[in-house]
Formats: C-alpha cells, structure tokens, sequence
C-alpha cells in the first residue's frame, strides 16, 4: 500500500511519479503493483473468512510475487538517474527499495510455504 500511494502522489505537484524511463517498464510497474496488491487483498479476505487456500497456489503467487518485485524494484533503482530532479530520484530510489524489501517479504513467504508441514501430514 505504500508503495501505491508513494508511486500515484509522489512526483513534482503530486503526480504520480514513473516505474521507469519506458513504456513497458511503466506497464509492468502497473501489472506488478496493483496486481499483487489484489491478489494479496483476496487472499487475506479468504483466509479471514475461513478458506483453506491450496498449499501449491500460495506458493506459487509468493514466487512469482518475490521475482516480480525483485525485478521492479531493480528497474526503478536503475532508471532513476534518467529523471532529471535529484528529488524525483531520491524518490524513485526509494521506491524500488521498498520494491526489493517486498521482493525479500514473498521470498521468505515462499520459502514458509515450502516447509509448512500439511495437517494430513501428522
């Protein structure tokens, strides 16, 4: 969420500030940012309202969630030097950082996923 917020509101006079120097990068900034997002919300809603979510899919979205992020975050940082304000890139910097620490969040939820022993397990 504050990666959401920082990216929408984040440029010189509020507007949002860019994924990258590209147009793919700002479609897989888009992709990545609000789509884990959603996925993260369905998640977290089914699992309070008692859902029993298959081993294999959350450890599929946590893998692809920590190579997605990683990847961002590695593009944000390196395109940030093509902004010419120094403080859109202390911004775009700090974005892509909060990017890879979200990219080590989901890697370590992978890495759960991996080990948790079933129930039927016993």
């Amino acid at each position: 969420m504050t990666i959401l917020l920082t990216q929408r509101i984040g440029g010189p006079k509020k507007t949002p500030l860019l994924w990258g120097d590209g147009v793919d990068e700002v479609i897989f900034g888009d992709f990545v940012c609000y789509g884990f997002f959603f996925i993260a919300c369905v998640q977290v809603l089914g699992t309070l309202l008692g859902d029993r979510q298959p081993k294999v899919q959350n450890f599929l979205v946590a893998l692809f969630g920590f190579g997605c992020w990683l990847a961002l975050g590695s593009i944000v940082i390196h395109d940030a030097d093509a902004f010419i304000v120094k403080e859109t890139q202390k911004k775009m910097r700090a974005i892509g950082s909060l990017g890879i620490i979200n990219s080590v969040i989901y890697l370590a939820d992978a890495a759960l996923q991996a080990f948790q022993k079933d129930d039927d397990d016993s």
